[in-house]
């Protein structure tokens, strides 16, 4: 009998297969016991990772919601996409314990933006880059920390980090054009 090989468990365990991908393994994991154990210990881990982030959740929310949301045809902005979030990603063999941060980056038209939150056991930190991919040149470094209770001040923080963005991005648009 032939076994679904790795990278397709962990594809599936994570959730990132078309419909019909997913189907045809799932008849296979009906009839081969090795393959649906290996499935069961993947989606174990891949479970533990995505819980593993004790950040608030309202922070990624917000990241995730404003770089979805669509420009309006007449703001003449790119929609940003999502590329990479470490909560998505496995954890590292051998690795135990809550994750304290969050890695996130967002890619839009030549635009890459890298946001790091971080937690410790005083405060919150927010820190951010704004990279022009066709220069490979660092645009913006944002880093802000919130202290005490995090949760009220993470939307508001995260919103004028976008803003900033946006603004710095057509500051450096306005000194090309010139």
């Amino acid at each position: 009998m032939n076994h679904v090989e790795l990278g397709q468990l962990v594809d599936l365990a994570r959730g990132l297969l078309e419909d019909g991908e997913a189907a045809a393994l799932r008849a296979h994991l009906d009839e081969c016991g090795r393959c649906r154990a290996a499935l069961d210990r993947l989606s174990l881990v891949v479970r533990a990772a995505r819980a593993a982030s004790s950040l608030p959740a309202t922070a990624v929310r917000e990241a995730n919601e404003l770089a979805a949301a669509p420009p309006s045809p007449d703001s003449g902005a790119t929609a940003a996409r999502l590329v990479f979030d470490d909560v998505a990603e496995p954890l590292t063999a051998g690795v135990r314990g809550i994750a304290q941060d969050r890695h996130l980056l967002f890619e839009a038209d030549h635009w890459a933006i890298d946001l790091r939150v971080v937690r410790s056991d005083r405060a919150l930190s927010i820190t951010g880059q704004l990279v022009n991919v066709r220069t490979g040149g660092l645009v913006m470094d944002d880093s802000t920390e919130l202290k005490g209770d995090p949760e009220p001040m993470v939307r508001a923080r995260t919103r004028i980090f976008a803003e900033r963005v946006v603004r710095t991005i057509r500051e450096q648009e306005a000194l090309s054009n010139k």
